[in-house]
């Protein structure tokens, strides 16, 4: 069978011997999972030892880059790539999503990824540029930042050539350091960073003009016109979201009582406006606008000033949602210039955001209980100078700088404090408040992965009804009550592991309302592959690369105790209209019942055989 719309191989890398090889993906999977992370979840499952004995630091753990077939084909949304592998963060599985240039320049070396496997004795890189495949000497790169790695090897080989690297956090194996391509975009959560420094892996750098085979271009030509058309002239993403991109929510967030402030203790912040979009443009901190491979949308952010005598540079400070409460409201901070400043040496450093700024802020409600002061931990609320040093601590592992960077999970149960520790599974859970997204907080806590707020569900998109009648959204729903959550929370859920499979971005999928559009992206895969996909078997794909994940994570030791949220959530309550709510371990446990039924999880959550046998998954022996 032809591997339409991918080349069917992957780059074999054995960082111990050195060999490269290709891998042949068995007809079978590319069918049955495509490619992304679907295809990750059944390789993860194929490669890690069957005990779950991988240290996710050592070499038996396999770090995977995997793109889909949309890449590299000019779908808008479609320049994305995944980064998977078992996560030194969470207890179980990495999942990180990029975007950028780099998944084209990639998907251009003539293959559907990456398997990077054992450990090379002395530091390399990949170079994958004009149909070379070579491990080279990294030593000179080792010990820099992304940025002069990245300015270094755009001098050499042009600017064409794109990179996915790691910084001094992944070196440190800090456990969320994350993966920067393009200089600006990161593949962060779970860890992924920290498994290449494991393995003396520094980056790649990647350049190719091949095009993987389509089953039928001309269809395929016709229904990416019509999905392109959809979004540009009929959704008009460009200027609904294109103007302030995701920073441009952060005022409604505020009066929602969803935007995460110091650590979780509330869910409003008062200096909301000088963090959004909209004062980004205003103080003229806002002078332009980047966007991914075939994209128009335009979502990213450049900005130009300085902070404190440091300039932020227009590719390296770009600020998004998740990185302006990260530095912003989670830790009390109204100066956008610091949250700038602090996202920039992220990037250099290889951080994630997220995680970083939750760990921030636990540290600074830790040191207000009067925890840490033995290990030097000593962060004050709001405090623009600590912020700076901490992350540089982190980065390096440099005194109270090497117990942050094990991540909040590890940080409490060293110094006490789970029970303001905000996490899920070990991944700090990202800034969206489950206590006003009751649905969402059932994501958190089921999420093989943990507290990522990309599987799909989003409490405030059902609130109107018919919100998503093909997805189980008929009736409006509250976003306060939890009966009746949990099919609609799995289906959005399946379709996002759909999505996730192709790979596609969340901002040009439309899940909800008029502008609904995953029949196009049924469609134009469809045309592709050379397969017949239609509503069902989407919800299908996308079910069977959630429970095979879910598979893996329960090979590794996840159980039902482990979907569960942090304290704060169930036990200390925020105020709204509707009045004082936390999101009780009464409710949490209503919408887990109905959540392992309709998965079909014993109550141990694990995948029944029933399951198992229905999407063709493989056998726990």
């Amino acid at each position: 069978m032809s591997a339409f719309g991918n080349y069917g191989k992957l780059l074999d890398v054995n960082l111990t011997s050195g060999e490269l090889s290709d891998f042949q993906i068995p007809d079978e999977y590319l069918q049955m999972y495509i490619g992304g992370k679907g295809l990750g979840a059944r390789l993860l499952w194929d490669f890690l030892p069957t005990d779950g004995s991988a240290d996710p630091l050592g070499e038996s753990n396999v770090l995977l880059f995997l793109l889909g077939p949309l890449v590299g084909h000019n779908v808008m949304g479609s320049a994305r790539y995944v980064v998977m592998c078992k996560s030194p963060l969470a207890k179980f599985v990495a999942e990180a999503y990029g975007g950028g240039f780099f998944p084209y320049a990639l998907k251009g070396t003539g293959y559907d990824g990456i398997i990077l496997r054992g450990k090379s004795p002395t530091p390399v890189y990949l170079d994958l540029i004009d149909g070379n495949k070579e491990l080279k000497d990294a030593s000179k790169y080792w010990g820099k930042g992304v940025f002069e790695v990245h300015d270094d090897v755009v001098k050499k080989y042009g600017k064409k050539v794109r990179t996915a690297l790691i910084g001094q956090a992944g070196e440190n194996m800090v456990r969320f350091a994350a993966i920067i391509n393009d200089r600006n975009r990161a593949a962060a959560r779970g860890g992924v960073g920290a498994v290449m420094g494991s393995k003396n892996f520094k980056g790649i750098f990647a350049l190719g003009k091949e095009r993987a085979p389509l089953h039928d271009a001309d269809k395929f030509k016709n229904i990416n016109q019509e999905f392109r058309h959809q979004l540009v002239k009929e959704q008009k993403i460009r200027e609904r979201f294109g103007v302030y991109g995701t920073s441009g929510g952060l005022g409604y967030l505020s009066k929602s009582g969803i935007l995460p402030t110091k650590n979780f203790q509330k869910g409003e912040f008062s200096a909301h406006a000088m963090l959004s979009g909209q004062y980004m443009e205003e103080s003229g901190l806002l002078v332009g606008r980047d966007t991914c491979s075939a994209c128009t949308t335009f979502c990213k952010r450049k900005i130009d000033g300085e902070y404190n005598g440091h300039p932020l540079t227009q590719d390296g400070s770009s600020l998004e949602y998740e990185t302006l409460a990260a530095f912003g409201s989670m830790i009390l901070n109204s100066d956008i210039k610091l949250s700038g400043y602090a996202n920039q040496i992220c990037n250099d450093y290889g951080l994630d955001t997220i995680s970083t700024g939750s760990v921030l802020a636990f540290g600074m409600e830790a040191t207000e209980k009067g925890l840490g002061k033995d290990l030097g931990l000593n962060l004050e609320w709001d405090n623009a100078e600590q912020v700076v040093e901490a992350i540089h601590k982190i980065s390096t592992r440099d005194g109270y700088g090497d117990l942050l960077a094990e991540g909040v999970m590890r940080i409490a149960k060293k110094i006490g404090g789970k029970e303001f520790a905000m996490h899920t599974k070990g991944l700090e859970v990202a800034f969206h408040e489950p206590r006003g997204k009751i649905g969402m907080g059932l994501s958190y806590a089921v999420s093989p992965r943990g507290g990522s707020h990309m599987e799909g569900y989003h409490d405030t998109i059902t609130m109107r009804e018919n919100s998503s009648p093909k997805l189980g959204a008929i009736a409006a729903m509250s976003r306060f009550d939890p009966e009746g959550k949990a099919p609609v929370v799995a289906n959005f859920e399946n379709a996002r592991s759909f999505t996730n499979r192709l790979i596609m971005c969340a901002f040009d999928v439309a899940i909800t309302g008029r502008h609904y559009n995953l029949d196009y992206l049924n469609d134009i895969t469809s045309a592709a592959m050379g397969r017949n996909i239609d509503h069902d078997e989407m919800l299908k794909l996308g079910s069977r690369a959630y429970n095979m994940l879910r598979m893996v994570a329960v090979r590794e030791g996840c159980t039902s105790t482990d979907d569960d949220l942090p304290d704060r959530f169930k036990h200390e309550v925020l105020h709204y209209e509707e009045g004082d709510i936390a999101l009780t371990q009464e409710k949490l446990d209503l919408m887990l019942k109905d959540y392992y039924e309709f998965r079909k999880w014993d109550e141990s959550g694990k995948p029944t055989d029933t399951l198992i046998a229905e999407l063709e998954l493989p056998d726990w022996n």
